[in-house]
């Protein structure tokens, strides 16, 4: 130790002495073995000096663009104090006092290069210092650059590009969408509502997609998307190698002043100085790649995490429609149960045999029924009728309805047992149903009751009926004096004849009988006959106040008479002609009207729809139908609004389908947006707009009033966003597109306007008002335009050339227009034309250029080392190195390609090309944001023609074109293929 702190005070008072080398003393002082990478600060130095200048100037630069901060030189100043603490507190020199200035003059270049990790060393004067004082120093003096350098560096990557704040808020986001989807499943445990669970589960996932594509596109990206930051550290390292040697090579000049070759010296020292201006760009361009690659790190965990928590989503999402399957099916199995407690509820009702276990399963067989069946077994409006209900408990069985049409009746017979089934089955496919009416007369199951009381043989409450079923074990149905006989063939073949003989006989005391007709309408007769309940309840209470019988027979069907007969029969001739004036008065106010319409809404109506009848007597109407729609039958006062009634009903199932043709211009108005509204507002439905050329094809569907109120919203918003061409000039409308003076207008005006180039004119949206305004701007652009003497022409290009005349992202488009300094260049996908603004000699240049672009485009490309032949631009997406063919030398330059063999003699590699870019071209650096005039700058491959030296040009107006794609200012790998290959 003691040798140690010996060894630091003497270092500290050799490096004491004042530096003379700097200042032309004695070679001999300044001839001991220079430290690598020291260099002189004195401000008089020259080389030392303007670096720090150039440093302050490029590296202020970069800080601004790419956010690299600067680091602290107070920190760098407080270690380098710290490390020289011991020899400064040991010496009593003045030259000690010295060295502990030094790093405070040398703060300010060190500040002038905020992306530079490589600090300028200080020239300190180590004469009669020992080789082992001197190594000791040189060793503390890289120990302390290296730790300012990493301290930089991590400093660059903590603070520059907002690399923390970035990964911070992107971990932040997986960590809110992870405690998401934590609540997420614990709903799931919990039961909760699962369709809410996936609806929030979606949006999650949809807010994830969202968020990470717009991280992703938003990123700027570094030139090697590939380089991971491992690598690009290497890089650095590299670079602050190359730094440090030229650094001592400067020094060692430096140190040669007062030789000879003073020339010499000096063109070698400029041409060192400016390798090392622009390794220190290089330098700084690599740590600004190194905060994009931390960057695009960052962005791709953060993909791999979003790329996990959408997997487990998925899962979420699975387990919530399951649980909701699993609820649905928990629900129809209790309406399942629910169901099947009814039935067998229904099943006791009809003295079904129930079994012992009363959890036996119940047995359904499925029984299809010819047409003619309906008339028999089903009311009109489609419910089991009295004989169905006679079946289900003839055999202890459930009949239910499972469609009815022209194909026929399909029933399902439900029961515990299965030979109940079988038996109810038979049963009704032996059954001869006849066709009512007109089969009643020539069915042979069929017994006419013509001149016999029906009330008679049918018996008190139907004792008679149900006597004869029990004996002759087959079913009766009494239709229009008329007794159909169904069961088995040998049943019914048996109980014809004991039919027949249980009637009476008639004998001569019937035609004695006292017997009356009463005259009405035919459609009254049939309401009588068939009408609602209270219309039938009327003759029933005349019959049972009277005691006397009422036959009524309505006219068959094609029967055009207008009237039919009702006749009363009893024995008390008074009695029957009071029971004819009872009826006379109780239906002389009825009436009938005819309410037209199709088959379809009057088998509706009549099956069961919902009619609001609002008015006095609606029990009396009765609806039949007819051969024009549905006959109304009722009070006469009260059939107008019973009509009207019916009428609106049947309005709920009208249905129109109805067209309409607008601009393909005006679609911009009703837009899917303004179509929903207008669907919300008027009821009606919207089908996809039909476009036809210059027209759309607009489809509404709905009720007809609903319609109708579709059209008028559509053409009151047509009225009010109503759109007015204005003509103008090419020129005037790529120039309004240029200084975007119609933008104003807008504003002042709230109107919306839209510049058409294709079509010269200017498409204004709204009222009328400021349009005066808008015709003295476009007076205003014309005159500028006849006064600046610009033109503008339209060529026209096939389809195939505009990608090629576009570029990669509209890259040609701006080159185009810059190198022909074109005012405005306008490339639309209609008429696949460019439309071009600018002085005569500018608009030839563009349009020989185009017409060349246009050839090679029709032409096969030639290819050779990966570049496209005719523009010299490197070919996107072509073989790289070895990827080629197997004669191919592929890789950049010469010696890319050559194959490397074991054993065999290498050969002589070239020296390395220096660093030869211009200080003062900014273009060298493409990170650094300022080859925007130039896409590629220096590393951008030439063509082989060489460009001739022009005078500055003014700076190119941006291209404004609404049909040009938008191009982010960010640097693409491919524009900039030569970085590598030339740094390293």
């Amino acid at each position: 130790m003691a040798r140690k702190r010996r060894t630091e005070a003497e270092a500290a008072a050799g490096g004491a002495a004042p530096a003379t080398a700097s200042k032309g003393g004695q070679p001999g002082d300044s001839a001991s073995k220079p430290s690598d990478g020291a260099s002189s600060s004195n401000p008089k130095g020259g080389s030392a000096h303007g670096q720090g200048r150039q440093n302050r100037q490029g590296g202020e630069a970069a800080s601004r663009q790419s956010g690299v901060g600067a680091p602290s030189a107070a920190a760098a100043e407080a270690e380098v104090n710290t490390s020289f603490s011991s020899a400064s507190t040991k010496s009593n020199s003045s030259a000690a006092k010295d060295v502990l200035k030094e790093p405070e003059a040398a703060s300010g270049n060190q500040d002038s290069s905020p992306g530079s990790a490589v600090l300028l060393r200080r020239e300190i004067d180590m004469t009669g210092m020992t080789a082992s004082q001197k190594k000791n120093l040189k060793k503390k003096l890289r120990k302390q650059e290296q730790k300012l350098q990493a301290a930089e560096l991590n400093d660059a990557m903590r603070v520059g590009a907002g690399a923390a704040t970035l990964a911070s808020r992107l971990n932040k986001m997986v960590e809110e969408w992870g405690g998401r989807l934590e609540g997420l499943e614990a709903s799931i445990g919990q039961g909760g509502n699962m369709k809410q669970v996936i609806e929030a589960a979606e949006q999650l996932q949809k807010e994830m997609q969202e968020t990470q594509d717009e991280e992703v596109g938003r990123a700027k990206k570094p030139i090697n998307k590939r380089a991971t930051v491992q690598q690009v550290q290497e890089k650095i390292k590299e670079a602050e190698l190359t730094i440090q040697k030229q650094q001592k090579e400067q020094q060692r000049l430096n140190a040669q002043q007062g030789k000879q070759g003073a020339e010499e010296r000096n063109a070698e020292v400029a041409a060192l100085q400016s390798r090392l201006e622009e390794s220190m760009r290089y330098l700084t361009h690599l740590k600004e790649q190194l905060v994009l690659t931390q960057q695009q790190s960052d962005l791709r965990t953060f993909q791999q995490q979003v790329s996990e928590l959408k997997i487990s989503l998925e899962h979420v999402i699975k387990q919530a429609r399951k649980a909701a399957a699993q609820a649905a099916t928990a629900t129809d199995n209790r309406r399942v149960q629910q169901r099947e407690g009814l039935l067998r509820r229904r099943l006791k009702e009809v003295g079904a045999t129930v079994p012992e276990d009363g959890g036996a399963s119940l047995t359904t067989v499925p029984v299809s029924l010819p047409p003619e069946a309906s008339y028999i077994l089903l009311t009109p409006q489609g419910q089991p009728s009295l004989l169905l209900r006679k079946v289900e408990r003839k055999f202890g069985v459930l009949a239910e309805k499972k469609g009815a049409g022209e194909r026929g009746v399909s029933l399902s017979i439900i029961s515990y047992a299965q030979d109940a089934c079988d038996k109810c089955v038979a049963f009704l496919n032996a059954c001869n149903f006849p066709q009512i009416p007109l089969g009643l007369t020539t069915s042979p199951n069929c017994v006419s009751l013509e001149g016999q009381s029906i009330g008679a043989f049918i018996g008190s409450g139907g004792a008679n009926l149900r006597r004869l079923e029990a004996e002759l074990d087959v079913l009766l149905w009494v239709e229009d004096k008329w007794i159909t006989v169904l069961g088995h063939e040998a049943a019914v073949k048996k109980a014809i004849p004991h039919i027949k003989e249980s009637r009476s006989p008639p004998s001569a005391s019937d035609s004695s009988v006292p017997q009356h007709k009463v005259e009405f309408d035919a459609e009254v007769v049939r309401a009588m006959a068939q009408g609602t309940s209270k219309t039938r309840a009327k003759v029933q209470e005349v019959e049972s106040s009277l005691g006397v019988t009422v036959l009524v027979r309505p006219p068959r069907r094609g029967d055009t008479s207008k009237t039919a007969a009702v006749v009363v029969r009893g024995a008390d001739q008074e009695a029957c002609k009071k029971a004819c004036t009872s009826l006379e008065n109780a239906f002389k106010d009825f009436g009938s009207e005819t309410v037209e319409c199709d088959r379809m809404k009057a088998t509706r109506i009549l099956r069961g729809a919902p009619v609001d009848f609002n008015v006095q007597g609606h029990e009396l109407i009765s609806l039949l139908r007819c051969d024009e729609g549905v006959l109304l039958v009722g009070p006469s006062k009260s059939l107008p609004a019973a009509a009207e009634a019916l009428r609106a009903a049947m309005d709920q199932f009208a249905r129109a389908t109805e067209t309409m043709e607008i601009k393909a211009t005006q679609l911009r108005i009703l837009d899917r947006a303004k179509r929903g509204e207008i669907e919300s507002l008027s009821g009606a439905s919207c089908r996809p707009p039909i476009h036809d050329g210059e027209k759309v094809t607009l489809t509404f569907t709905g009720h007809p009033d609903a319609v109708q109120r579709a059209f008028e919203l559509v053409r009151q918003t047509l009225e009010e966003q109503k759109e007015e061409e204005m003509e103008l000039s090419l020129a005037a409308a790529l120039l309004f597109l240029v200084d975007r003076s119609h933008r104003d207008l807008e504003d002042a005006h709230g109107l919306r306007i839209r510049v058409d180039v294709p079509r010269k004119a200017l498409i204004v949206r709204g009222g009328t008002e400021g349009h005066d305004a808008i015709l003295e701007a476009i007076k205003k652009v014309e005159d500028e335009v006849a006064s600046s003497g610009k033109v503008a022409t339209t060529m026209a290009v096939p389809r195939e050339a505009v990608p090629m005349i576009l570029g990669r992202q509209g890259a040609n488009v701006r080159r185009l227009q810059s190198e022909c300094n074109l005012d405005n260049i306008v490339i639309d996908g209609r008429p696949q034309a460019v439309y071009m603004l600018g002085s005569q000699a500018a608009v030839d240049q563009a349009t020989a250029m185009l017409q060349e672009i246009v050839a090679n485009s029709s032409a096969p490309r030639a290819q050779q080392n990966g570049v496209d032949g005719g523009d010299g631009r490197p070919r996107l997406g072509g073989r790289g190195v070895g990827r080629g063919d197997r004669n191919d030398a592929g890789g950049r330059g010469e010696d890319g390609g050559a194959p490397r063999r074991r054993g065999a003699a290498s050969k002589p590699t070239a020296p390395p090309k220096p660093y030869n870019a211009n200080v003062d071209d900014e273009t060298a650096f493409p990170s650094l944001g300022a080859c925007m005039a130039r896409p590629g700058g220096r590393w951008q491959k030439k063509s082989p023609e060489p460009e001739p030296a022009a005078a500055p040009a003014e700076e190119p107006a941006k291209a404004s074109s609404e049909a040009v794609p938008e191009v982010s200012e960010e640097i693409e790998e491919e524009e900039y293929v030569g970085v590598e290959a030339t740094a390293n």
